[in-house]
């Protein structure tokens, strides 16, 4: 949404778009100024607000924002891959809730890629209104996103694991340690480098979910480490990861498991040893009903703790 800025000269000046173009008007007043410009809001219609199709939002709001987003490229190839699909060759003018779940049923990706795509799409309609003035609704909000399946609850056992450990080379099986004691993503592990390694933990500046975390260092997770150097602590980029993974798991013939189910094997541990609220702490939960994911106590073994 428009904001009114204070000029100089102690007046304020307000800008806002109509059908693309930017009109600018200045006041005494900064109420004047926001008065005028939800005036301004008000007459615009969806036929008047702008003819540029989905796409070409799309593209202009990556343009403007793609500076402070996190994934810009991975976002930008999304933006890319629906170019062609008559939702975004729609005009923003005639979206309709309709349009949106045609677009959804044409999907063939599972329910959980369709609504990433989704919340991207429309955070980018959401933006449009507050700050773009080129839509006054969002047409993803009138539409119903798809079921996403339970969660996936893939573990792997201590026996996989002793296979994959005779198909796995040392750089490859240090990153695995290290994953089941920390708990740390593929990425998060690529791009862990010394300046971020304390004596007892280990420091993530940005995760997944934009926050910063401290991840506990156990005995076998330095060892996995090895000596203290320069750059990189497990020497193994995103693709060699990901490549000598995938090699060993083949040769093992363990079936069904990705590199993430390490994290599900280290939170199963580690929920055996610490309370919930450190457990969501070490994983960068913010909701602790995350932890009930992985607490895999029995109502007897529960028993068992109320009679100690």
């Amino acid at each position: 949404m428009a904001k009114a800025i204070k000029s100089a000269t102690g007046k304020w000046k307000i800008q806002i778009q109509v059908d693309g173009r930017r009109v600018s008007r200045t006041f005494h007043t900064k109420g004047e100024a926001d008065l005028w410009a939800a005036k301004q809001r008000m007459t615009v219609t969806p036929a008047t607000v702008s003819n540029i199709s989905l796409y070409d939002l799309c593209v202009r709001w990556h343009e403007r924002y793609a500076d402070s987003r996190k994934y810009p490229i991975r976002e930008r190839q999304r933006i890319e891959w629906f170019k062609d699909d008559p939702l975004f060759k729609t005009k923003l003018k005639e979206l309709s809730g309709k349009a949106v779940a045609d677009w959804r049923d044409r999907q063939t990706t599972s329910p959980a890629t369709v609504n990433r795509d989704w919340n991207l799409f429309s955070a980018i309609c959401t933006t449009a209104i507050k700050e773009m003035d080129l839509l006054v609704e969002n047409p993803f909000a009138k539409a119903k996103r798809l079921n996403e399946p339970p969660a996936r609850k893939r573990v792997p056992t201590d026996a996989e694991l002793k296979e994959i450990r005779k198909w796995s080379n040392d750089h490859i099986w240090n990153v695995i340690v290290f994953a089941t004691e920390t708990g740390m993503r593929q990425s998060e592990i690529a791009n862990l480098h010394w300046d971020d390694v304390r004596p007892k933990s280990a420091i993530l500046p940005k995760t997944k979910n934009g926050d910063q975390r401290e991840v506990p260092l156990s005995k076998k997770a330095i060892e996995a480490m090895g000596e203290r150097g320069l750059g990189s602590v497990l020497g193994l980029k995103e693709p060699q990861i990901y490549y000598w993974w995938k090699q060993a798991v083949l040769q093992a013939r363990v079936d069904g498991l990705r590199f993430h189910d390490l994290r599900a094997y280290a939170c199963v541990k580690m929920s055996k040893v610490l309370q919930p609220y450190e457990l969501a702490k070490v994983m960068g939960w913010r909701n602790l009903s995350e932890v009930m994911t992985y607490y895999r106590k029995s109502a007897d073994d529960i028993a068992d703790k109320l009679d100690a």
